[in-house]
């Protein structure tokens, strides 16, 4: 497919018998899933794995992530770093994420705040277990 027949076509799940063409946005909060068990949306649901696919494919990748939040985002990449990493975050990024790094994952990841318009200073923060630099101002 060319990308944009792939963008417009791929995230569509069809699971309604009247086989929408346009992927229907599902407004229910609780599926039912397989053995008749009962999940609430954030286990699951059809528009946000709609979505996944979609930027999965766009981007060439395996899969992709949708989060309801740049907080929920950032909190499940920080769940993957190992304990002990090191994070290089700019000094004026989003409060919520901020907190969540120095309260959160305190005593779990080290964190070094910098003003990251300052190459010197980014530089300077690098330590051997840094493994993750938040650019910008994220979130």
């Amino acid at each position: 497919m060319r990308f944009e027949t792939l963008t417009i076509h791929k995230g569509n799940l069809v699971t309604d018998s009247a086989k929408p063409v346009v992927q229907p946005i599902t407004l229910s909060t609780t599926f039912e899933h397989g053995n008749g068990q009962m999940l609430y949306t954030r286990a699951n649901n059809p528009n946000r794995q709609a979505l996944e696919n979609l930027l999965a494919a766009m981007e060439k990748g395996a899969d992709a992530a949708a989060f309801s939040s740049g907080n929920a985002a950032g909190t499940a990449v920080f769940q993957a770093l190992e304990p002990g990493s090191h994070i290089i975050a700019p000094d004026d990024m989003y409060h919520g994420l901020h907190n969540s790094m120095v309260q959160l994952f305190a005593g779990i990841l080290e964190v070094s705040f910098v003003d990251m318009s300052d190459v010197e200073k980014v530089k300077q923060a690098i330590r051997p277990n840094t493994r993750l630099f938040l650019g910008g101002n994220p979130f």
